[in-house]
């Protein structure tokens, strides 16, 4: 099995070769373990979720503040995923269970509705049903973030923050470690503070955070000073020298809008790498033919 599949790790359950051992595969762009699409939203991301998490291991029912009476909160427990070896397997996920709303297993209308909690007295009797939590908030590099602007949230126009995080906890008096990943969507409130609009809480086995482990900055500067010219199939050299977010955004764009990498990136650089406004720029101008058929893939 191993001659036809030579990364295969695991196989139904079992370890069937050292994952030390297996080359790893070489991505297009650098990893990076966060992304924000801006300073501003980075400082409220960060600021919030300090204080979220805080109150979420302490004392939940002081969160409820931040949830008004269209705000939601879902569970799902994702118990298939493969679990890291380097940590004891739990004996199982207690009321969790009982909460998630695990859309492959929970397959009624009714079921689904009743595992949708609205509004704050909902949301706090589902708070109050889950294990005591702990994160480690004093170890960044057990977390990812992803975070940027939607819009049209509630009501056409408005604009809100979306935060997705990655990361791993302790969970019950037991301590089983775990990972987990929870997408919040973040609106101003009456007040002007930031409430929730919507939280989706992902928990499943312990899988590390190898996932985000950012590439060797050598590595990175190494391909940017390689070479003067493109190599065939390769990344151009104009492209290389972006910061890795940019060059996340032509990856972008091309994949949309199947636009060469050359027009890609002239694209963006005339939007000023604002990837909505790049975007209706492009339509712009696919609109009035003004794009050469050899810009496109």
């Amino acid at each position: 099995m191993i001659k036809l599949f030579p990364k295969l790790i695991m196989l139904d359950g079992q370890v069937v070769q050292d994952a030390s051992q297996v080359e790893s595969p070489h991505l297009p762009f650098p990893v990076k373990q966060n992304f924000f699409e801006n300073p501003e939203v980075q400082n409220i991301a960060g600021g919030f979720l300090t204080s979220f998490f805080d109150f979420y291991d302490r004392d939940r029912s002081q969160l409820l503040q931040l949830y008004d009476n269209q705000s939601t909160f879902s569970l799902n427990v994702n118990p298939i995923v493969p679990r890291s070896m380097n940590v004891s397997a739990p004996t199982g996920w207690g009321t969790s269970i009982s909460l998630s709303r695990n859309l492959s297993k929970i397959t009624t209308v009714t079921a689904r509705v009743n595992r949708l909690f609205i509004g704050p007295g909902s949301i706090s009797t589902a708070f109050q049903k889950l294990a005591t939590t702990q994160h480690d908030l004093k170890s960044p590099e057990k977390f990812s973030l992803d975070v940027w602007t939607v819009r049209d949230i509630r009501s056409p126009g408005d604009q809100g923050i979306m935060i997705s995080v990655h990361g791993e906890f302790l969970d019950g008096p037991q301590k089983w470690k775990r990972s987990f990943d929870r997408s919040l969507i973040l609106i101003p409130g009456p007040t002007g503070n930031m409430i929730v609009a919507s939280d989706m809480l992902t928990i499943r086995p312990y899988g590390g955070d190898d996932a985000w482990k950012e590439s060797p900055p050598q590595h990175h500067q190494q391909q940017v000073a390689a070479s003067s010219q493109p190599v065939a199939g390769g990344i151009p050299p104009a492209v290389q020298a972006l910061a890795p977010d940019q060059q996340i955004l032509v990856n972008n764009l091309m994949q949309e809008t199947r636009l060469k990498v050359e027009f890609a990136l002239m694209c963006l650089q005339q939007a000023q790498f604002n990837y909505p406004q790049a975007l209706e720029l492009f339509n712009q101008s696919k609109a009035s033919n003004s794009i050469p058929p050899d810009a496109f893939m």
